[in-house]
């Protein structure tokens, strides 16, 4: 009978690549919820990632991709294949020239780039996880977007396998979304179009930012905001807030198990302490539902389940 696990761990150790059985997934996302991993390749390097994607797909086992663990809920039951964490998290500045690694905190290269005096990424301060995500998702905030500044992206494609270099009108930004988040290709480095700016100026703002994050996030473990704002109601409109029609409904206070929705923002679930993905996907259908009952509106999640769709 063959033994899957087996052979995979001596063809990653025969690529020289750093892997683990059976680790836990809580300690690696933010909401501190899931299950363990069958397998866990650490990448320091986009070679590494490159040769850890391929590598899961010869063997034949299901697989993901990990970065900062934000936005993301792990399963009760783990991960049955293979996840590989992005830690390759070098940033290079040269003058407007900013590139990053897939593993790079965005925070890091918010800041990094206003230290260097470049001007464009301010509104990326404070926002958790890595670059290889954020740029995936298309986050955001401040009416800003990771799609406004990226030039290109290196990404290995999820059909062909093949390292490739897409320009940002192949990226085909969208709201919170992006081609790459469609096809399950996987970041491995991101560059950037910025300008020169005052440095004093750079960092004022960040700090200013970043207070305004920290008065709008619990202390608890969560995963942000667990809804996508809806679309405008009418042609140039701003979108609709998902906190304010779950406020309206009156789902602040409600709770399965240690899952909860926190008082400070009706669009934030927290972890009280021994929360379960099982409670906060309950939790979550109670919290459409009312939005439903109330207003005919149907949410859309933005915080998204390790290993489904779309991943791949």
């Amino acid at each position: 009978m063959r033994d899957t696990a087996a052979e995979l761990v001596l063809a990653a150790r025969a690529e020289k690549l750093d892997i683990e059985q059976n680790v836990p997934l809580a300690p690696l996302t933010t909401f501190r919820i899931g299950g363990n991993a069958a397998a866990l390749i650490t990448t320091r390097s986009p070679d590494e990632m490159a040769r850890a994607v391929r590598l899961a797909v010869s063997a034949g086992v299901p697989w993901t991709v990990l970065g900062g663990g934000s936005n993301l809920l792990a399963p009760d039951a783990g991960f049955p294949g293979l996840v590989v964490l992005a830690s390759a998290g070098r940033i290079r500045i040269e003058g407007c020239d900013v590139e990053a690694e897939a593993g790079a905190p965005t925070h890091r290269l918010a800041v990094s780039a206003a230290w260097a005096g470049v001007a464009g990424l301010g509104f990326a301060a404070g926002i958790p996880g890595t670059i290889g995500g954020a740029v995936t998702g298309n986050a955001g905030a401040w009416g800003r977007a990771m799609g406004d500044v990226v030039i290109s992206a290196r990404v290995v494609r999820a059909g062909s396998l093949e390292t490739v270099e897409l320009g940002r009108s192949a990226l085909a930004f969208d709201y919170r979304s992006s081609a790459l988040q469609a096809a399950g290709d996987v970041v491995l480095s991101v560059r950037f179009a910025l300008e020169m700016g005052d440095r004093l100026v750079l960092l004022r703002e960040i700090d200013e930012i970043v207070a305004k994050r920290a008065a709008r996030l619990p202390l608890l473990p969560s995963a942000g905001s667990f809804f996508r704002n809806l679309p405008p109601a009418r042609p140039g409109e701003p979108r609709r807030s998902a906190g304010k029609l779950l406020d309206e409904a009156g789902v602040k206070g409600l709770r399965v198990g240690d899952a909860a929705v926190w008082d400070g923002h009706a669009n934030t679930i927290v972890n009280l302490g021994h929360a379960r993905c099982h409670d906060v996907l309950a939790l979550a259908a109670e919290m459409e539902r009312r939005v439903y009952e109330r207003f005919g509106e149907r949410l859309e999640r933005e915080v998204r389940l390790l290993g489904a769709p779309p991943d791949r």
